[in-house]
Parts: C-alpha cells; structure tokens; sequence
C-alpha cells in the first residue's frame, strides 16, 4: 500500500532507503521544517512524518550495573 512500490511483490522493503531512493528520484519532496521535526510528501495523499526528541533518561544509581559492581568489590576489598 505504500506509494510507487509494486503490489505483488513479496519482497521485504528497507524503509529508509525505500524514502531515500524515492527522494533522490524526486518522486518525494522532504522539508525539515525544525531541527528534530521531518515530513516526507509522495505523489499521492500518503506522507510520513518523522520526529525525533531527544530527553535524557535519568539513572537510578542503585539500578546501575557499574555501581552495583563498585560496590561489591568495595566489599570483597574490605
């Protein structure tokens, strides 16, 4: 269902390079109109629209690997 791709195909499509290739072929227009934001128009109603946040994801030092280990050799040094 996805535009200027062949129905009967049974092969698996990359979709990244399936959007690149139609961009570079000038079958899709992009615009960025953000830093993080992207929209991708075909030749038909269909788009695709990526947006990307990034947000930092806080750690529990009690949940992490390094400090669980630190502390077990802290307690086999003593």
């Amino acid at each position: 269902m996805l535009p200027n791709v062949n129905e009967d195909s049974e092969d698996d499509i990359d979709f990244n390079t399936y959007l690149e290739e139609n961009i570079e072929d000038g079958e899709f227009q992009e615009y960025q109109p953000t830093d993080d934001t992207k929209i991708i128009f075909t030749d038909t109603p269909t788009f695709f629209m990526e947006s990307v946040e990034e947000k930092p994801v806080p750690i529990d030092p009690s949940d992490s690997l390094i400090a669980t280990l630190a502390v077990r050799c802290d307690r086999q040094a003593k």
